[in-house]
């Protein structure tokens, strides 16, 4: 999924990898929620580029070496058009994948932001809904495990909720 954050990471324009590299460690953006070394992304945007969503150039600099610089092509941009207001599908996705979403949506629009977090409203509702519809026998390991999921997807729709009311 890192994939998707680096073509997001694009979206607004052209960058060379140390560039997308320092906007990943800021403090108080993806690096809460997504921890990824320098070799590790020259090495994903390698594989981005044979995939072909992302394209690279080298430009010339006075007095520096030369400079890779890394564009979207169409195929990438719409990938990640499409990729940036799917609900995640799995709860344990929540922590990193949809944080990552909500981190670049939010950067895209609040109107983006706002379709990602309805979205993943409507997936946790018919999540809610499936575990209600099979309650195991009270009393049991799988009646506490069953609570502790029912709570977690409660607890997840009531952030959402509060997410969405505070943009702004």
């Amino acid at each position: 999924m890192i994939d998707f954050v680096l073509l997001g990471l694009l979206a607004p324009g052209p960058r060379h990898a140390y560039a997308l590299y320092q906007e990943l460690r800021r403090p108080d953006g993806l690096w809460l929620v997504w921890r990824l070394k320098l070799p590790r992304l020259y090495a994903i945007l390698d594989r981005l580029e044979r995939a072909g969503l992302i394209r690279s150039e080298l430009v010339a600099q006075s007095r520096r070496p030369t400079r890779r610089v890394f564009h979207l092509t169409p195929d990438g941009a719409a990938r990640y058009q499409q990729w940036r207001t799917e609900p995640v599908r799995h709860g344990r996705d929540i922590r990193q994948v949809f944080l990552a979403k909500l981190y670049l949506a939010r950067r895209d629009g609040l109107e983006i932001a706002r379709t990602l977090l309805e979205n993943q409203q409507t997936l946790c509702r018919e999540w809610l809904a499936t575990l209600r519809a099979a309650s195991p026998p009270p009393h049991s390991f799988a009646d506490a495990v069953w609570r502790y999921r029912v709570g977690y997807v409660e607890a997840l729709l009531n952030w959402l909720q509060d997410v969405k009311a505070s943009l702004v």
